[in-house]
């Protein structure tokens, strides 16, 4: 095979992935911006949080991997450095609240874990301090309970 078909061969497949609608659609996606894409970003990927009943008896725990994207102002090289101290804050935070639904308890009770995500860098870093939070993925055992 000679050096021009190779090289004719490598041109045609780019021009083919580049104009390929997963290409595009990848390239809108990032024109669009995500808190990925964002600079200011502490990645708390798999963090374990206890699930409790009612009498505040563990029966479960939720593996929850979130994106947070801080606030301008914030000094998001600071946090990233002190991040596992965030993350133990989130932790401690989680023993004390229960982000289970009470329902199902082997689902995230979003709004509640959000909140509880801004309750802990709000008073570390002051109000406002979360700009947007972005959960990534949700998983738990059947531990304790059926279901």
């Amino acid at each position: 095979m000679k050096l021009s078909s190779v090289l004719l061969s490598c041109l045609a497949s780019t021009i083919f992935t580049v104009g390929s609608p997963a290409f595009a659609a990848e390239e809108a996606a990032a024109e669009a911006g995500s808190p990925s894409d964002d600079n200011r970003t502490l990645d708390m990927t798999g963090l374990v949080i206890p699930v409790s009943d009612s009498e505040g008896h563990l029966i479960n725990y939720l593996f929850v991997s979130v994106l947070v994207t801080l606030s301008e102002g914030v000094d998001h090289w600071d946090v990233r450095e002190h991040g596992h101290v965030y993350r133990d804050l989130v932790l401690k935070e989680a023993h004390r609240t229960n982000v289970g639904i009470a329902t199902d308890p082997m689902k995230l009770n979003k709004e509640e874990f959000e909140a509880l995500i801004h309750r802990v860098f709000d008073k570390e870093l002051g109000a406002h301090s979360v700009k947007a939070l972005q959960i990534m993925g949700v998983d738990s055992q059947k531990l304790f309970v059926d279901g």
